[in-house]
């Protein structure tokens, strides 16, 4: 009795089991036959590393690991001291440029009075020539006729050349003061182009100064820091990473390229996420890339060289999660786990 109750629950077991395997097999199949499905698919978002621009002591640090912040809010602060001697300095030479500029624009003035003067000198010199040539010619008509004497002309004669020499020597102090007003405005032009240097230096001075203070850039959660107070920050060098909570979260799936067709542009698929295995999401599909995913490596394969081995190659989609109420989405992280599920 005992034994022919062992084989009737041998046989029911192994009943249950074909059963059991056989539907199993055919979920599977009409699975395989109605569906494209990837595992192979991560939870994204933007990660920003927030770096200091500017070298100096970290004095304050004003956030904690995995905190949320708003746009604007202060982070770090960095020893302001040096910089603000800077500014000082810098504007300290400003001043000195403007000044040294001023003395430049008076020396031009000055010299095209002089300038002036020396255009009324040749002036009068001419007119004094034309009254001696005159006076000239006729004390000369004068002597040839022996009406006057040889004392006087030689008179006349010398302030007819003194004259002409008064119109040459105005106009050769009238060429040099042209050409020191060209050297004097090329001085100004110098003294003009350090004061616009001295401008820039002064706003780079207080551009810096503005950089001691590292603020968020936007809405997000801070992620690991890396830094202490008192600690040297150099230029460029990392405090921490902050989320963009502002630009949402999606779904990157990497899917076979024998899948593609399964996940065009605007396509819905259904995606579950690991960690909340109890909600199944909605998705679409909003961008595929324009290559695989091997060819964004640093060494991408060269087939034209070696043995080749035929590899499935697998290309990012852009699955954009709709329905997601905040609370949910709070809930995710960026590199969580996904699996996608698309209809044929």
């Amino acid at each position: 009795m005992k034994r022919r109750f062992v084989n009737y629950i041998t046989k029911l077991t192994t009943l249950a089991l074909v059963i059991g395997f056989g539907g199993w097999s055919i979920w599977y199949a009409y699975r395989i036959y109605k569906y494209e499905e990837t595992n192979n698919a991560q939870v994204e978002l933007y990660i920003t590393p927030i770096s200091s621009r500017v070298m100096g002591y970290v004095s304050s640090i004003h956030c904690v690991e995995n905190q949320k912040v708003h746009k604007g809010d202060t982070l770090l602060i960095i020893e302001d001291d040096e910089f603000k001697l800077a500014l000082a300095k810098n504007e300290a030479s400003l001043h000195r440029a403007i000044a040294e500029l001023h003395i430049a624009e008076k020396k031009i003035a000055s010299n095209q009075i002089e300038q002036k003067k020396y255009e009324s000198q040749i002036a009068i010199s001419k007119i004094k020539k034309e009254n001696a040539e005159k006076e000239f010619q006729r004390v000369k008509n004068l002597l040839a006729k022996e009406s006057v004497t040889q004392q006087h002309y030689d008179k006349i004669e010398a302030e007819y050349r003194l004259a002409q020499k008064n119109i040459d020597i105005a106009t050769t102090q009238y060429n040099e003061a042209l050409l020191r007003n060209e050297e004097l405005i090329s001085n100004a032009q110098v003294e003009q182009a350090k004061v616009n240097n001295c401008k820039s230096e002064l706003e780079r001075s207080r551009l810096d100064l503005t950089y001691t203070v590292i603020c968020a850039p936007y809405d997000g959660r801070i992620g690991k820091i890396d830094i202490q107070e008192g600690q040297l920050m150099q230029q460029g060098q990392v405090l921490t990473f902050i989320t963009n909570e502002a630009a949402g979260k999606w779904i990157v799936a990497n899917v076979k390229e024998t899948q593609l067709a399964s996940y065009t542009v605007g396509k819905e698929v259904t995606v579950t996420i690991d960690a909340i295995p109890d909600t199944v999401f909605k998705g679409r599909v909003v961008s595929v890339s324009p290559a695989t995913g091997t060819r964004y490596s640093m060494m991408p394969p060269n087939n034209a060289t070696g043995n080749f081995v035929r590899i499935t190659q697998r290309v990012p989609v852009r699955i954009e999660l709709i329905e997601l109420s905040e609370e949910v989405e709070d809930r995710l992280r960026g590199g969580m786990n996904a699996y996608v599920r698309s209809v044929k």
